[in-house]
């Protein structure tokens, strides 16, 4: 499957956030990509299964660990990442194991 799709307007942005200044504008880019990666959580919660049987005592249900992460925002560059905490399990229900059939809920969305 192919997915094509085209944004605009980076450049314009870009000129917006330098008139910012350095500090102000990572930080308004810092928010704004956590926010667009807040709507993927949004939609990863939504799609990821939920088994029949009690919560796990310690790590809960894959939905409710779905997060939302800085990984590094002190450098020049920041990275925003989207996972399942402590939601081991979520990485063999998407990709499959030996004995289960692969059921992908984390690359749809």
């Amino acid at each position: 499957m192919e997915t094509d799709f085209r944004i605009e307007g980076f450049a314009e942005l870009q000129k917006a956030l330098n008139e910012l200044g350095p500090e102000v504008g990572k930080k308004v880019a810092l928010q704004a990509t956590r926010a667009a990666a807040r709507v993927a959580q949004r939609e990863m919660r939504a799609r990821a299964p939920v088994g029949t049987e009690e919560p796990h005592p310690k790590y809960g249900r894959l939905r409710d660990n779905i997060r939302v992460t800085t990984v590094e925002k002190d450098a020049p560059e920041f990275v925003v990442a989207v996972h399942t905490g402590s939601a081991y399990w979520g990485m063999w229900l998407e990709f499959g194991t030996a004995k289960h059939v692969p059921t992908p809920w984390f690359s749809p969305a």
